[in-house]
């Protein structure tokens, strides 16, 4: 026992150097470009053209940070991706200055684009990191520009399937410009917001890239969350609907969170407010529940959603007792089941979301409505119930001031 521990040993100190110099793929830590955020935009020659005569007069080496490559000749123009990627400004220690560096390049393809932006630095580009994919509406509303963005990021092994990927009616490449006040990086930002549960409007979730390409292929539809540039800020919510692989509608906050509520889980943390005597009283969803039901009766299918909602009410009026809860919760559940309406109203979530639900669980009444034999209704049952009122300060325990 003892000589086979002795060999062990023995051949743990050759192979040691070997597999220490042997890093990832054969490439230095210190010789990669981080890939933290991606952005896609359509390439337009005209308005490539503005921007450069506003930039004519800046410094060069600002243009070499930002790493966008010169369209001289006729046959640039004729590219159509302007790929952004956006990486971390590392110190010649290999630490994290705090800066972020936006390279940008065009190509007839994502693949040729990252290609160019790669010649910009000796760094290898790496993208076993990359949290973030942002898509503008141009691409969007190209069915064909569309198909070739999600393919392109479906073939690359290195791009995680769990990259989040949000919409913009802002150019992308301006998007990852933006520096967020919280985060260095709009990368981080954004993971940052979904990784802390940020959902007090309820107006937005989190769709991975795995998510749309699955959603895609099984309806033939999926809802992109949106992230737009207000002044120098970023703001999320709202949605892109994508129906036939390209952009059906814009969707509003209000829209988007009528939609969650048919989501299991999805509307956590939102915050709803019904008026009660010129005062708004805000109720949190501390927990969401969703199921939704397929049934007969006759000729028609019942496609009914029962809605569980626990709430908190966060604030009322100083000096007064809430109401009667359970009239107080009716109110609640009104504001609900109009939201809902809105957002059935704008998306059929019939069409968007249940039948694929129900080609699932109940393929015989499936294949029923889509032959014609029976007739569909959509119910929808909303229950909130409020199990605190908040927590109040007893005011034996707050001493005087003097």
């Amino acid at each position: 026992m003892a000589k086979k521990i002795l060999r062990f040993a023995h051949l743990l100190v050759i192979l040691t150097p070997l597999l220490l110099s042997a890093c990832w793929d054969k490439v230095e830590l210190e010789e990669r470009a981080y890939v933290i955020s991606i952005g896609i935009d359509k390439y337009e020659a005209n308005e490539k053209k503005d921007e450069d005569k506003k930039d004519s007069g800046k410094d060069k080496k600002s243009d070499e940070k930002k790493g966008t490559n010169e369209l001289d000749s006729e046959k640039d123009h004729d590219n159509i991706f302007l790929v952004s990627m956006s990486l971390p400004d590392l110190s010649s220690t290999g630490k994290d200055s705090g800066n972020e560096d936006v390279k940008s390049a065009v190509g007839k393809t994502i693949h040729s684009a990252i290609g160019s932006t790669d010649g910009f630095s000796g760094k290898k580009l790496y993208f076993g990191h990359t949290k973030l994919i942002v898509i503008n509406e141009e691409i969007l509303k190209d069915e064909k520009l569309l198909r070739e963005t999600l393919d392109a990021f479906e073939r690359n092994d290195q791009v995680s399937g769990r990259a989040i990927v949000l919409s913009s009616e802002s150019k992308a490449e301006k998007i990852l410009e933006t520096n967020p006040p919280s985060e260095s990086m709009v990368g981080m930002f954004v993971s940052s917001f979904y990784r802390s549960g940020h959902n007090t409007a309820g107006a937005s979730f989190k769709q991975d890239l795995t998510g749309i390409v699955r959603e895609l292929r099984a309806k033939g539809s999926t809802i992109i969350p949106k992230i737009e540039l207000k002044g120098k800020e970023l703001e999320i919510g709202g949605g892109a609907l994508i129906s036939e692989t390209k952009l059906n509608r814009w969707l509003t906050e209000d829209e988007m969170r009528g939609y969650l509520w048919s989501k299991k889980g999805k509307a956590s943390g939102t915050v709803i407010e019904i008026e009660k005597d010129g005062t708004f009283l805000p109720l949190k969803v501390s927990k969401h529940k969703s199921n939704t039901f397929f049934s007969k009766t006759g000729d028609t299918i019942i496609c009914q959603t029962d809605i569980k909602i626990d709430g908190v009410l966060e604030s009322f009026i100083f000096g007064e007792n809430p109401p009667d809860l359970k009239n107080l919760a009716k109110k609640y559940e009104s504001v609900i089941l109009s939201e809902i309406a809105n957002a059935d109203e704008n998306i059929n979530l019939l069409e968007f979301e249940f039948l694929d639900e129900m080609k699932k669980t109940s393929s015989h009444l499936y294949n029923d409505y889509i032959n014609g034999e029976k007739d569909i209704e959509v119910a929808w049952n909303v229950d909130v119930r409020i199990v605190r009122t908040g927590n109040l300060i007893n005011s034996k325990s707050i001493r005087p001031v003097r």
